[in-house]
């Protein structure tokens, strides 16, 4: 092939937009500038037939303030991307998922990953999908300082949609209200492949 230089490899590196990423030294040591990555999760809960998915929506000292999203936020340097998901959800709502009994626990699974640039932001995001059964009433939550209002929202209607929504999540919404809405006699197995 020739080598770093040969016209094969240089005509190659073109072909890429990348921005690499940049090590820089400070006093506390290296410190890499790369892309951020985030966590977002939708958080359904079951009782009986019907399901509901928790909103939460941004206050004023938030970016894309008065506007309805669900929870999440950025992955720290030293938690797991579960670890993440957990934190986001109680800094944001009070609701502390690992609380749920075993049995209340449907599903965890990932629904999918964006790792699209934007213009502002470079974040990768990973959505997850948490699903719990609970037999009377939902989960109550509590307002923080990051958010002005949070809802348990009926799925199956149109109420969600209705949402001013921030980040663009009416997709991930949609995939989600998929996963939901199709035939109640669905596995778990079926449901969570069903709509990739």
């Amino acid at each position: 092939m020739g080598g770093l230089n040969s016209p094969f490899f240089l005509s190659y590196i073109y072909m890429f937009k990348n921005i690499p990423n940049k090590c820089y030294e400070t006093e506390d040591g290296l410190k890499w500038m790369s892309r951020s990555v985030a966590v977002t999760v939708a958080v359904i809960g079951n009782i009986g037939k019907k399901s509901y998915l928790l909103l939460t929506k941004r206050s004023e000292a938030m970016e894309e303030p008065g506007r309805w999203c669900l929870p999440g936020g950025y992955l720290d340097y030293n938690e797991t991307l579960q670890e993440a998901v957990d934190r986001e959800v109680y800094e944001e709502t009070g609701i502390i998922l690992s609380d749920f009994k075993e049995d209340q626990v449907i599903s965890i699974n990932e629904i999918y990953i964006d790792s699209t640039p934007k213009t502002i932001r470079q974040n990768v995001v990973i959505f997850y999908l948490r699903c719990y059964a609970f037999d009377e009433k939902l989960p109550e939550w509590s307002l923080t300082s990051e958010v002005s209002e949070i809802e348990w929202v009926e799925m199956g209607t149109d109420e969600i949609f209705k949402r001013n929504l921030a980040f663009g999540q009416y997709e991930v919404l949609q995939k989600v209200s998929i996963l939901k809405n199709k035939d109640d006699e669905m596995s778990i197995e079926e449901m969570l492949s069903y709509g990739h």
